[in-house]
């Protein structure tokens, strides 16, 4: 087995484990991606150790119950229970994060946004005025092997909810309208929260809703 295929398996231990061996594996997963050319027989190895990486990286995701969010009202915590939600967590952060609150729909109100996975998929669930029977998720369930971070030495989860708080949200809206991004609401009208739901360390959006509909916005990568 060549040096590139052994800097592979020396990533398997999992993100946040020290890479072993003296291998180089940020050159290793580079090639991963990127080769277009080599030996049949080789590419096929280093395609299968790929495989093995991001499988194994994916089942390592450190996922909370419910339970581990007290700020959370008890009846969302009984109904993510209910739907057998775990709360997947990004590499890096000691803190329990992830679910977050705020006015998202209309000022005073308070909404809460949860990251829910179950069997390997994971979707925003919202909800509105902290009651558990107005619930509604943001987008259809992605699976959570998508926000695997392959950049770096090691392969890690890496998504992050957080609230885009108003007054940050108006200097979103004002710098989206110049010509060729997206617009829709002017600074003026913005007079509550957004959502940023980002792979951190990538540039991202930010959600803003208007009229029960999800307005889009770029912004500036998560650091």
């Amino acid at each position: 087995m060549n040096v590139l295929v052994l800097a592979v398996f020396a990533l398997l231990a999992g993100c946040g484990n020290p890479p072993s061996g003296k291998t180089d594996p940020a050159k290793a997963v580079s090639l991963l991606k990127h080769s277009h050319s080599g030996a049949g027989e080789e590419m096929m190895q280093l395609q299968r150790a790929r495989a093995r990486l991001l499988a194994r990286a994916a089942h390592e995701i450190k996922r909370l119950p419910p339970s581990a969010f007290p700020k959370l009202p008890a009846k969302l915590r009984a109904e993510l229970e209910r739907r057998r939600c775990t709360i997947p967590q990004a590499a890096g952060f000691s803190a329990p994060h992830n679910v977050i609150s705020g006015s998202f729909d209309r000022p005073g109100q308070t909404d809460w946004a949860v990251l829910c996975s179950r069997d390997g998929m994971s979707s925003v669930i919202m909800f509105w005025n902290s009651l558990p029977d107005n619930a509604g998720a943001i987008a259809a369930p992605a699976e959570d092997k998508n926000w695997l971070d392959e950049s770096g030495e090691q392969v890690c989860y890496r998504r992050y909810l957080s609230a885009a708080r108003a007054d940050y949200m108006k200097e979103i809206v004002s710098a989206a309208q110049k010509p060729g991004l997206p617009g829709g609401i002017a600074p003026k009208q913005v007079d509550h929260d957004g959502i940023s739901d980002a792979m951190l360390s990538r540039p991202s959006s930010i959600l803003y809703r208007v009229n029960r509909n999800w307005l889009e916005f770029p912004v500036p990568a998560v650091r």
